[in-house]
């Protein structure tokens, strides 16, 4: 019959064998009986045991830093447009899918993963930002957009803001490019911090 762990009373330890009379008891030595409770606890063996952890730990580690990276827009809609309200769906659907680039680019750089990834995104916010201007023609400051009257009343100042966001997200691209994680994160920043500068002025909220 195979040893079977037995505690009894206080801090003696015994197990039933088959090596002496039915029921009879014999004291295990220290290391013996702490190498039972071991095995009793880590039945695959306490080094593999140690490993399945670490190597579980990993795993759970790059699934959390992995970040889905959306693909690269289309290319925006460009004018001329037909009517006024096409530059306004036109110009809705390219800040919404700037608005998805910078939350997947900040779900990255939480997780602290390489910019590399993101360098055409980036690319296409700079693109995107030199046409901004063109998006917003005579006519279509009206009906389902949140753009202020102002845009057309102080077009400089509008073009002004535009020009802060074409250069910042150029140096994002730049350094997306590079793989510099430290850079890029503190350059996303100073990008988002031109758009909100703008929206402040020029964006109903």
């Amino acid at each position: 019959m195979q040893e079977t762990p037995y505690r009894g009373h206080g801090r003696k330890k015994f197990s039933l064998t088959s090596g002496g009379p039915a029921g009879t008891m014999r004291r295990l030595p220290q290391s013996q009986s702490k190498r039972q409770d071991r095995l009793m606890k880590y039945p695959m063996g306490w080094k593999n045991f140690v490993v399945a952890v670490a190597l579980g730990g990993v795993a759970m580690g790059v699934a959390r830093a992995q970040v889905a990276v959306p693909p690269v827009p289309a290319e925006p809609a460009k004018p001329p447009f037909a009517k006024p309200a096409d530059a306004i769906v036109a110009r809705r659907a390219a800040f919404k899918a700037q608005g998805q680039i910078f939350k997947a680019m900040k779900d990255a750089n939480d997780a602290g993963e390489d910019p590399k990834a993101f360098a055409a995104d980036a690319n296409w916010l700079v693109n995107w930002s030199k046409q901004i201007p063109v998006m917003f023609p005579p006519g279509s400051e009206s009906g389902d957009t949140k753009a202020l009257p102002d845009i057309w009343s102080d077009r400089a100042t509008f073009e002004k803001d535009d020009a802060a966001y074409t250069e910042a997200a150029t140096k994002l691209a730049a350094l997306a490019d590079a793989g510099d994680k430290a850079g890029f994160v503190k350059q996303f920043g100073a990008t988002g911090a031109t758009c909100g500068a703008c929206h402040k002025t020029f964006r109903a909220k």
